[in-house]
């Protein structure tokens, strides 16, 4: 297991209020085969100057975009230059607990390969563990958002699927693994803490959920009547979520 190499992508823009924290927290896995691919998407703060501080860390590569990409583009580049056995994703505001690559890379190991998500602390105002009860997530529980996943808590063999620049890009790049394998098996324990700030998108839910009726309807290319099914259940569990 530990011959498992693991590229750990993270595009920063204008983080520097928390990316230390999402930083150090990679850098104290348990799991130390990684590389940390830090892709700064034209900041305007002071993110290089905390770049800066870990630039000849062994373990670590960065890439400066001489414009502001975006987020699909920024992670692309580094899923480009990736060359590991397996591709991990962290956000510049969330948080790694210190086993979460061990764990993750062990569940990869004895499902044949399959993706694998975990358990997480959603944290806003509040602290809330958002679980799922079973070992494997369908891709139709997963389009009825019976478990949201968060995407600092994926990990997956390397391959050639890349982000769209897209609203909920998130969401098309994880429906393209389930073209490749199916399923999604899961880490049913807490290994993120993923943090939600004021005026993020998450957080931004009438945007949201028109991009999720464009996506199921026009980027799945769903018949109507499935995009619908599938948009009740978006909607009613995003409602459970919240309460």
């Amino acid at each position: 297991m530990n011959d498992m190499t693991v590229a750990i992508i993270l595009p920063v823009y204008n983080a520097s209020e928390t990316l230390d924290r999402a930083i150090t927290s990679v850098l104290a896995q348990s799991y130390t085969n990684f590389t940390l691919y830090i892709i700064d998407d034209f900041s305007k703060d002071n993110s290089r100057e905390i770049i800066n501080k870990y630039i000849h860390d062994k373990n670590i590569k960065v890439m400066f975009n001489d414009k502001n990409l975006g987020v699909a583009e920024s992670r692309n580049r580094g899923l480009d230059l990736a060359v590991e056995d397996v591709v991990a994703f962290i956000d510049s505001d969330d948080e790694w607990l210190k086993d979460k690559l061990e764990t993750q890379i062990s569940r990869i190991s004895v499902t044949n390969g399959l993706p694998n998500v975990s358990h997480y602390n959603f944290i806003s105002d509040q602290r809330k563990l958002v679980g799922y009860d079973k070992n494997l997530l369908s891709r139709k529980d997963f389009l009825k958002k019976e478990f949201r996943i968060c995407l600092s808590s994926l990990v997956h063999k390397r391959n050639n699927v890349r982000f769209k620049k897209i609203g909920h890009e998130d969401f098309i790049y994880i429906s393209s693994l389930y073209d490749l394998h199916g399923h999604i098996s899961v880490t049913n324990k807490p290994l993120v803490n993923y943090y939600v700030t004021e005026g993020s998108l998450s957080s931004n839910k009438i945007t949201a959920a028109c991009w999720q009726f464009n996506l199921l309807s026009k980027e799945l290319k769903l018949p109507r009547h499935k995009a619908i099914y599938y948009f009740f259940f978006y909607a009613l569990n995003a409602l459970l979520f919240r309460n």
